[in-house]
């Protein structure tokens, strides 16, 4: 069952022109210990350390 459209004029509005846009810098967020050294060290470890132990939990499983 298709409705017959009620408006047959386009309603999209007109862009607005390249030269009113604005780049704004976003401000730097400041890194804590915690994001500079402590994440990168602990994902080498999950890294290392995961995969060998799922493999030993599913050895063991079954």
């Amino acid at each position: 069952m298709n409705m017959p459209l009620a408006k047959t004029t386009s309603t999209l509005p007109t862009p607005a022109p390249a030269s009113s846009a604005a780049v704004v810098p976003l401000p730097k967020s400041s890194r804590s210990f915690l994001t500079d050294a402590l994440f990168p060290n602990l994902r080498a470890l999950a890294a290392r350390v995961v995969p060998p132990f799922i493999m030993l939990v599913l050895i063991f499983g079954v």
